[in-house]
């Protein structure tokens, strides 16, 4: 058993610094009990009571081993066993010591002890627990003081991301055609004089369009775009015209545009254009400097309805087709037919991108007919037995052609030539049929010839052309199913 002296000399070689007095002080204010009082009414001796009451509390300080028997109630201690970096600072409550916190004397910083603090609630401060949280999971809630983490759902996510805040997509081409029948990328049927052009997802959804710094993955907008053909007034297109389609970006969304010249005019009213051949203006294309078609120079008009979209600069406008109007503000996309003279075939709608093979057949299927001339004509002077087609770049041929049938005259040396012939009807492109009786008697033949055409660019007619020999009245589609036919890729 100690005495009191040997107690106070203790104490006096151990007393604590100012500062830590005073902390030790208003730890101990919060832990004593209170002095029960009428409500709203402080007597003067609780507040001396309290005060001089936690001051008796730190001059009897202790320190040592494991918290000591002999403590008074309210007393201060340091457990000293944990080294001059760990030593805890106790209140003794009468039954055990309390652990305050740890005081580091090398560091000179003090630790409040984590059940010192207690757990926070809606309304009340009290102490949190550290925590991290995995890859893909955040902070969502606290419960009693510890934080729990979750991954949200994506159905969690409000609103729609812009452009920018989407992932850069790789570049790559259009995912679109061009079509004159709404969300059908690949027409089979016949659409004639439509005055509506759409643009539908076909490979994918995107179209990159360069917005004057990089190059910009754009969605089609519900998988299909248009335009309103203009038959007048205001984006006009006339008549008989070979015009360009662009994609372009207004304020970010993917927007469809055709350049003219403001009235109405397509390649053949740029400078040194025409239906067949790129002016040297807006309607001609950049290949080098994006990795995709695009205007070669700036567009003063470019049309989306009757809205000027222009002007465009160089570069800002992706390419995606090519269209001839078959009337003011009209396109046709027509399958020939069989008749007597046949049905004309059109194709004024042709694709930069995800172009398919397509065949289109005329049959001529109108009785017998004689023909003499030694002129070469339109099979029976009919504008029915063509096809005609536009190509916007010289990147395909066309193959085309001429199944027909002649029965000769009772004459010796009397004959018949058919062939096709493009962009002309007085003559042939390449190898003829040719039929002639070896004998003085009626014979009956049908031959089959056919061209294979370089690439082309711009409106072009293919048409079955026929010669008579000048002499003999020999009868041309003689079993009356004449037929030309034209393969490409549209």
């Amino acid at each position: 058993m100690r005495s009191k002296g040997d107690f106070l000399a203790a104490r006096a070689s151990r007393r604590p610094t100012q500062a830590l007095a005073a902390l030790i002080f208003a730890a101990v204010l919060a832990i004593a009990p209170a002095h029960a009082q009428t409500p709203g009414y402080v007597a003067p001796g609780q507040i001396a009571g309290n005060y001089n009451g936690g001051f008796d509390a730190v001059p009897w300080m202790a320190s040592g081993g494991a918290c000591p028997s002999w403590l008074s109630n309210f007393q201060i201690y340091t457990d000293t066993s944990g080294g001059v970096t760990s030593n805890n600072v106790e209140v003794y409550d009468g039954a055990q010591c309390v652990v305050l916190g740890t005081l580091n004397s090398i560091a000179h910083s003090f630790t409040l002890a984590p059940a010192a603090l207690p757990a926070p609630t809606n309304s009340t401060l009290g102490g949190v627990t550290n925590s991290s949280c995995g890859t893909h999971n955040w902070l969502n809630a606290m419960i009693g003081g510890s934080w729990s983490c979750g991954q949200p759902a994506f159905s969690d996510i409000s609103g729609n991301p812009s452009a920018s805040q989407l992932p850069t997509a790789a570049i790559s081409a259009p995912g679109g055609r061009l079509t004159l029948q709404s969300h059908t990328p690949v027409m089979s049927t016949t659409q004639s004089a439509k005055s509506t052009l759409y643009y539908d997802a076909y490979v994918h959804g995107y179209v990159p369009v360069y917005n004057g710094t990089a190059d910009v993955m754009l969605p089609i907008g519900s998988n299909e775009i248009s335009t309103a053909l203009q038959s007048s007034g205001t984006g006009v297109l006339n008549s008989a015209g070979v015009f360009d389609v662009f994609a372009i970006s207004v304020s970010g969304t993917l927007t469809l545009c055709v350049p003219t010249n403001g009235s109405g005019g397509g390649w053949a009213s740029d400078t040194g254009g025409s239906n067949t051949a790129r002016g040297s203006g807006y309607s001609q294309i950049d290949r080098s400097t994006r990795s995709y078609p695009t205007n070669a120079n700036a567009i003063t008009h470019c049309y989306n309805g009757s809205t000027d979209e222009g002007s465009i600069s160089a570069n800002k406008a992706t390419y995606l087709g090519t269209f001839y109007t078959s009337g003011a503000g009209q396109i046709s996309y027509n399958f020939g037919a069989a008749a007597s003279g046949g049905t004309a075939g059109l194709f004024g709608l042709w694709n930069m991108y995800n172009r398919v093979y397509v065949t289109n057949t005329v049959t001529d299927s109108g009785t017998g007919y004689t023909y003499t001339t030694a002129t070469t004509r339109q099979a029976r002077a009919s504008s029915g037995n063509q096809i005609a087609f536009v190509y916007g770049l010289a990147e395909d041929g066309i193959s085309a052609s001429y199944t027909a049938t002649m029965a000769t005259t009772a004459n010796t040396g009397a004959l018949g030539n058919w062939g096709v012939g493009e962009d002309s009807t007085v003559g042939y492109n390449c190898q003829f049929a040719t039929f002639e009786t070896p004998a003085a008697a009626a014979i009956a033949a049908g031959i089959n010839t056919t061209c294979n055409y370089v690439p082309q660019i711009g409106y072009h007619v293919i048409s079955a052309n026929e010669t008579g020999d000048g002499s003999h009245a020999n009868t041309f589609d003689y079993w009356n199913a004449n037929s030309l036919t034209i393969s490409g890729r549209f």
